[in-house]
């Protein structure tokens, strides 16, 4: 449990990064972009893409590090990009 809320804490800050620099937000329609933006700098993407999670499980993961990062004042994700990003998890971009 601890280990997860180390690996999310890290989520929030590191997609972070991005936004404090004024970096380029993830264009629409892109999930690589997205992960690229909000997961990458602590994620790396899993080698059986698609198998880990459903995309209902993604979803809701994706959703709750966007709270993470609320919590922290560091911005969501933005719900398009939630969605992209856990289409691109579940196997599906």
């Amino acid at each position: 449990m601890a280990h997860r809320t180390l690996v999310l804490a890290a989520v929030c800050l590191a997609g972070a990064v991005g936004v404090a620099a004024g970096g380029p937000s993830a264009p629409e329609g892109d999930g690589v972009a997205g992960f690229t933006e909000y997961c990458q700098l602590c994620h790396r993407v899993p080698a059986d893409l698609g198998r880990q999670r459903t995309l209902a499980e993604w979803r809701d993961t994706v959703a709750r590090m966007s709270e993470h990062r609320v919590k922290l004042r560091r911005g969501e994700i933005p719900v398009s990009s939630q969605l992209l990003i856990a289409r691109h998890l579940a196997g599906g971009s």
